[in-house]
């Protein structure tokens, strides 16, 4: 039988797929050995210790303790002031762009119905070549506005978040 190159190529693409799956049912259901909630000793709720390695010597059905955490392990620190405010500068600095884009559509709409819907001040997308400059103090203050809006959006995620 004669292969063309497209057949060789088709069979070593199903040829590296079914090693991928293969690779991937054996990670799954039997390479990892323990998961991490397994330690080699561990407690029982009756105080005495068991030695994880031992028992799975000592027989085939040993099944291992489940490790219980208290609430308050669980629980989060307590976040400082230094954290909450780096959060917000950092929301703030990460919504920026989007508010900037926002500001600038709706300064731009506001434009257009000012001046009578000419077509020198259409909003962004129908902008040409031919349409109104923005002059430098208007720029600022969109960006200015832009800026107040992220810094609010920080402030608004600080006060929702639950941590």
């Amino acid at each position: 039988m004669k292969y063309g190159r497209r057949g060789n190529k088709a069979s070593w693409a199903v040829s590296v797929r079914g090693l991928l799956a293969l690779l991937f049912f054996v990670s799954v259901f039997g390479g990892l050995g323990r998961c991490e909630a397994q330690t080699n000793k561990q407690t029982p709720s009756d105080g005495s210790e068991i030695d994880v390695r031992m028992a799975e010597l000592e027989g085939a059905s040993f099944t291992p303790i489940p490790i219980t955490y208290s609430a308050t392990a669980t629980l989060p620190p307590k976040n400082s002031i230094d954290k909450k405010l780096w959060r917000i500068a950092v929301i703030g600095v990460g919504s920026f762009p989007f508010t900037l884009f926002y500001t600038n559509f709706i300064f731009d709409s506001v434009r257009f119905a000012a001046h009578s819907f000419d077509v020198q001040y259409a909003p962004w997308p129908f902008k040409t070549q031919y349409s109104a400059a923005v002059s430098t103090s208007e720029t600022f203050l969109r960006l200015g506005v832009s800026a107040g809006m992220g810094v609010i959006i920080g402030i608004i995620d600080a006060v929702i978040q639950r941590r």
